[in-house]
């Protein structure tokens, strides 16, 4: 995948560099739905610094303001999950194309190598 494109699906709310669990579906090859259930059944590898969901309100402005957005995706009432960069790399799930290589270190994070 182009990386200008990756660039252009991370946002920044509540002061982290996020991509939303639609978008990083997607990057993965999976429905939204089966990347939030494998998730929440690995609910430990995610703390809240990984990932967390968007408010109502948090949502609503980023509606307002981002164009990029899928219009289906606008008026749905599920709140989406942001994944924070250490959030994206211990995803459930394998990227149907290589990814930069990365190691946890001893704090539990990844960092990439």
């Amino acid at each position: 995948m182009d990386l200008q494109i990756i660039q252009n699906k991370i946002f920044e709310i509540r002061g982290y560099r996020v991509m939303l669990d639609f978008h990083l579906a997607e990057l993965y090859g999976v429905q939204t739905k089966a990347l939030k259930q494998a998730v929440k059944r690995n609910e430990k590898r995610f703390p809240p610094d990984f990932r967390f969901t968007m408010t109502k309100e948090e949502w609503d402005e980023l509606v307002t303001n981002c164009d990029q957005l899928p219009e289906s995706l606008k008026h749905s009432y599920i709140l989406p999950d942001c994944f924070t960069e250490q959030g994206v790399a211990p995803s459930p799930y394998p990227a149907s194309e290589p990814v930069e290589a990365t190691e946890r270190t001893p704090s539990g994070r990844f960092r990439y190598l």
